[in-house]
């Protein structure tokens, strides 16, 4: 199970204090983690699982990227 988020804001990599830019990591851990998904070696689905990476919440179908994708300007 993936772990909670800290409440310091800080990367859940253990030995890294840089702050969160997603999924619980820090931008540099992150690219780390989207490079091996990339490659095909790990899913983000067993990451979480691992406890290496954080739920994060998908905007798929929702009113917020209806929003982005609409024309024109409100």
């Amino acid at each position: 199970m993936a772990r909670q988020s800290p409440n310091n804001g800080e990367c859940i990599k253990p030995d890294c204090n840089r702050g969160i830019t997603s999924r619980g990591l820090c931008q540099k851990h992150y690219f780390v983690a989207l490079k091996l998904v990339r490659n095909g070696k790990i899913t983000w689905d067993e990451l979480m699982k691992r406890g290496k990476v954080l739920y994060t919440h998908t905007m798929r179908d929702s009113a917020e990227q209806a929003w982005f994708l609409e024309k024109g300007s409100k």
